[in-house]
């Protein structure tokens, strides 16, 4: 049996709201993103701000720009 769960945007918001809650969270108990993996720091730096965000990353500055 397959059960489907039909989402509003009121409920997308919402979940958008608590993984931005959740990665608040998870950067406050960072000292620094230099203690991550690259892909684990890009994917949280382009989660949270989204593309155009420069961040530093190990002494570099890096964007969260998604070449396609």
């Amino acid at each position: 049996m397959i059960f489907l769960t039909i989402k509003n945007s009121q409920d997308r918001q919402r979940e958008e709201e608590l993984m931005n809650q959740k990665l608040g969270e998870i950067l406050l108990k960072i000292d620094s993103l230099d203690t991550l993996s690259f892909n684990e720091a890009f994917g949280i730096m382009h989660h949270k701000y989204g593309e155009n965000h420069i961040f530093r990353w190990n002494g570099n500055e890096y964007t969260t720009n998604i070449e396609k």
